[in-house]
Formats: C-alpha cells, sequence, structure tokens
C-alpha cells in the first residue's frame, strides 16, 4: 500500500463519489487525503532553506520552486494507521450520533468509515 498508489485510488474515488453526489464518501475520501496529505509534510524546522533570496523581498525565495520543502515518504505501515485513525474516528462519530438518536448522522458517519475501508 504505497503512498504513490493510495492516493490516485483515493483521488479516483472522490471524483466517482463527486459525480454521484454521495456526500459522505466525499467528505471522508477528502479528510483521508488531507490526513496523508498532512503527515507527508515536513516540519518548518526541518525543511531546507532556500539558498538564494529576493534582494526586493526580505526572506523571500527567488526562482521557480525555490521554497517548495522535500515531503517525506511514508511507510505502508504509517499509511496504514493513518486511514485506520480515519476509520475509528468516523465509527467513534456513528457512536456517539447514535447515542443521541440521531440516526441519520450516525449512518452518513458509518458510511464514511465504510468507504475509506473499502480503498484499503
Amino acid at each position: 500500500m504505497l503512498y504513490d498508489d493510495i492516493v490516485p485510488r483515493l483521488k479516483a474515488a472522490l471524483l466517482s463519489a463527486m459525480k454521484v453526489k454521495d456526500a459522505p464518501a466525499v467528505s471522508a475520501l477528502r479528510s483521508a487525503l488531507s490526513a496523508l496529505d498532512n503527515a507527508a509534510a515536513v516540519p518548518v524546522s526541518t525543511s531546507e532553506k532556500a539558498v538564494v533570496t529576493s534582494e526586493y523581498i526580505a526572506g523571500a525565495a527567488q526562482g521557480l520552486g525555490a521554497a517548495e520543502a522535500i515531503r517525506r515518504t511514508l511507510s505502508d505501515e504509517e499509511i496504514a494507521a493513518i486511514l485506520a485513525d480515519e476509520v475509528a474516528a468516523h465509527q467513534e462519530e456513528a457512536r456517539h450520533f447514535a447515542s443521541l438518536g440521531r440516526d441519520e448522522e450516525a449512518d452518513a458517519a458509518t458510511r464514511q468509515a465504510q468507504v475509506i475501508q473499502g480503498i484499503k
């Protein structure tokens, strides 16, 4: 389950969900993609600093991509853990809504968990 394999599958599923206007699926897939993207981000303190700076704007980087930080590569275990956390969060949300008698919201949260489980 490499990052380069799961992200395209999530994006394809998102596109399909958007076409059929499946709001719970769209929400779940966007959330999962964001979680993976955030996990791959490098903390600002460890990112490489741009060497060439602008003479016109203080602290600005000069050149195409000069301020881009290298993303970290997520391991299969990290990807699986992130997706499992997403599923668990949706399942907890479903239980919470069910305990409040809000069946429609509980069903939507259950659907969100199922969508992410189906991608794995």
